[in-house]
């Protein structure tokens, strides 16, 4: 990501700098099939705050930052907020939803994550990879 930093040097008001940097990290270790550690969940934090500071109706930024909530386990009720708006920027976002139902499961607000799961595998337009995700959310929801 070094070229993402001078991007980010050279043009430090840029929201997509700072998001692209976040994402490369996050990229770089899902294409080797690996998840994102809370190390690396927390490099891509400061970036992805920054791009929602430039550009707070950045729907991906939010989501993004979300998810990094759920791999570092730390404020949860953050990230919840950031999901939750990521939804509401952009409708219908199925994996915001199936973060969002995650980060509730972690919560022990097995209702909540019950009820988000559901509505991703009533949802005709959520993928075959996104309900079997959400199955699994609910199924552990249910057994609590």
């Amino acid at each position: 990501p070094i070229y993402l930093w001078l991007a980010i040097s050279q043009e430090p008001s840029n929201p997509l700098a700072h998001y692209y940097y976040a994402e490369t990290l996050r990229r770089r270790l899902s294409e080797q099939g690996l998840p994102v550690t809370p190390g690396v969940a927390r490099e891509m934090a400061p970036s992805l705050q920054k791009a929602i500071e430039l550009r707070p109706s950045f729907a991906r930024a939010h989501y993004l930052l979300g998810y990094t909530y759920l791999v570092t386990g730390d404020d949860l009720p953050e990230g919840i907020a950031q999901l939750e708006t990521a939804i509401r920027l952009a409708p219908p976002n199925r994996a915001a939803m199936l973060t969002l139902a995650s980060i509730q499961l972690k919560m022990r607000n097995y209702a909540a994550a019950r009820a988000t799961a559901q509505s991703i595998l009533d949802a005709p337009d959520a993928t075959d990879s996104i309900k079997a995700e959400a199955r699994q959310v609910l199924e552990a929801a249910a057994n609590q």
